[in-house]
């Protein structure tokens, strides 16, 4: 499993080169999948982090199927995020803390990259040109403060990459590491807006796989009444497929 705390010599600039040799853009805010549904299997991981409700798209590769699949869910505590069907998540404002003592915003965003192939790694395709980042939105309002965190140094060997992350973990604002270009803001967690995060593969060719979700934070009482209009909405649905 990937360790996002490792550190090495390199620093932003050499990363700043590489995203703009690679052809890796900013990202672009909404939702982007092929299907919107359960990844069954995935742990994102760690430990009991649903996997019913993922924003997916796949392609296929010279090295085999290539899947990715990114969502948000609670942290720790409470029931699970709710979402609209279609790549947007509902989650409060505010903090919580983890066993070991770490601040979080209550809500995490979570990823997974797998690379389906006979005997086949991430080598293959690093080393056919091809590129992996996650871009993380930081900016309630406008969309435009996004970090990058690239993939690419850690994927030898592996088929398989993934994650839960949180917008309050600090090393995500760190541009001394290798592998990420930090956001030029910080993330307040006790401010509603809405904050897009995209999981991206990008060929030597300059094509595209995306898989991305918004999260809408909203304060707690607000929440519980987008749930009521939610379940109310279902009910209505429910109701005009009973007419016959």
């Amino acid at each position: 499993m990937m360790k996002l705390g490792i550190k090495t010599g390199f620093k932003r600039c050499v990363w700043a080169l590489a995203l703009s040799v690679a052809g890796i853009g900013v990202a672009q805010a909404g939702p982007i999948f092929d299907e919107f549904g359960a990844l069954p299997g995935v742990e994102f991981g760690g430990d009991g982090i649903p996997n019913g409700a993922v924003a997916i798209s796949r392609a296929q590769t010279s090295a085999g199927e290539l899947t990715l699949g990114i969502t948000a869910h609670q942290r720790f505590v409470g029931p699970n995020l709710q979402n609209d069907g279609a790549g947007t998540f509902i989650a409060d404002t505010g903090t919580n803390f983890s066993p070991g003592g770490t601040e979080g915003a209550v809500w995490n965003f979570a990823f997974h990259i797998n690379l389906e192939g006979q005997g086949t790694t991430f080598d293959d395709l690093v080393g056919a040109g091809y590129s992996f980042q996650l871009a993380y939105d930081v900016d309630p309002g406008n969309g435009t403060d996004f970090g990058i965190l690239l993939f690419d140094p850690f994927l030898g060997g592996l088929a398989t990459i993934e994650g839960s992350q949180n917008l309050l973990f600090g090393f995500l604002f760190d541009d001394d590491l290798p592998f990420i270009t930090a956001p030029s803001g910080g993330f307040n967690p006790n401010v509603a807006g809405l904050y897009s995060f995209e999981l991206s593969a990008i060929s030597p060719t300059g094509g595209t796989v995306l898989a991305a979700i918004d999260v809408r934070v909203v304060p707690v009482p607000a929440s519980l009444g987008l749930l009521g209009l939610g379940l109310i909405g279902f009910g209505f649905m429910r109701r005009r497929k009973s007419v016959h």
